[in-house]
């Protein structure tokens, strides 16, 4: 848990501890650093279409080349899917570790604006031959999560993720179906957490995040979820403590700005069917009358 003011000194790669050491503690309580799965659904779904046909070369060598010289075709395209985190529906708090100075002191922060999303089409990774221990695994869909606070008014968090075309394609297809669909993206972010809440905290509860720098974060899955038919709100079934019977369920019928307006012109429908026969029935009642009139003169 983050408390106001947090203070983290940076012991290695992999451990934040607490700056000033409680009273109350033999050792300072540490921040240890693991891939955390994080639940992102997204609003504001954009998806962008880019087309690259030229480039120019940067003259490295400042040579007597004409600045024609230097432009080449680059035709190439790119899709992306691009949304912003609902933070209303998000669980997980995400921080930022800010190195303050000397002694590896680090402050904690969270970003004041978005969250945001980019899914692209990306390539596998290559066989890494340095000796980095940390390097990259051949075969990933490698990705980034980072602030962008490069301009005054900007200081976002971004998660740049790849995926196969394949996959990619398949979830634009399906967000294009229905454009009333919703897409939860689901990443696995290299992060640090509390240790105290890694051992006690359930699994669906929320946790709190820190990132420091640029954090590789990879796509676990993603899904656009359709509504087909009707939809029901299904409450909590009751019990009475006395005689032990279940009550059933009570099924809503959740209500949507279509079912509305079909709800309406039914019943329209039903008052125009109601006076329609009520008029059937005047008219056969006079037809009877006029018969009796005439058949008694």
């Amino acid at each position: 848990m983050i408390i106001r003011d947090q203070k983290l000194r940076k012991v290695s790669n992999s451990v934040f501890q607490e700056a000033k050491l409680s009273e109350d503690r033999s050792r300072p309580l540490e921040w240890r650093r693991n891939f955390n799965q994080i639940n992102l659904p997204l609003k504001n779904i954009k998806i962008v279409n880019t087309c690259n046909i030229h480039d120019v070369d940067f003259d490295f060598k400042n040579s007597n080349a004409t600045p024609l010289n230097l432009v080449k075709t680059d035709i190439s395209d790119q899709i992306a899917i691009k949304g912003i985190v609902d933070e209303d529906q998000i669980g997980d708090r995400l921080y930022f570790a800010i190195e303050e100075g000397e002694d590896n002191i680090f402050s904690i922060e969270r970003s004041p604006g978005n969250i945001i999303v980019s899914i692209k089409v990306g390539k596998p990774t290559k066989e890494d031959t340095s000796e980095d221990v940390e390097r990259v695994p051949p075969g990933l869909y490698y990705g980034l999560a980072f602030r962008t606070n490069f301009k005054p008014e900007e200081d976002d968090m971004f998660l740049d993720l790849t995926a196969p075309k394949e996959q990619l394609l398949s979830l634009i297809s399906a967000l294009r179906a229905d454009t009333n669909s919703t897409l939860n993206v689901v990443a696995k972010l290299l992060s640090f957490t509390y240790e105290v809440d890694d051992a006690l905290r359930e699994p669906s509860y929320p946790q709190d995040i820190i990132i420091i720098d640029a954090n590789p974060c990879f796509l676990a899955w993603a899904n656009v979820t359709s509504k087909i038919g009707r939809h029901y709100l299904i409450s909590e079934s009751q019990y009475d403590d006395g005689d032990e019977e279940e009550v059933e369920n009570l099924y809503q019928e959740e209500s949507t700005p279509e079912k509305r307006l079909h709800e309406e012109l039914l019943k329209v429908a039903q008052s125009s069917t109601k006076s329609l026969n009520g008029l059937v029935k005047a008219i056969w009642v006079l037809i009877i009358v006029i018969a009796m009139y005439v058949f008694l003169n």
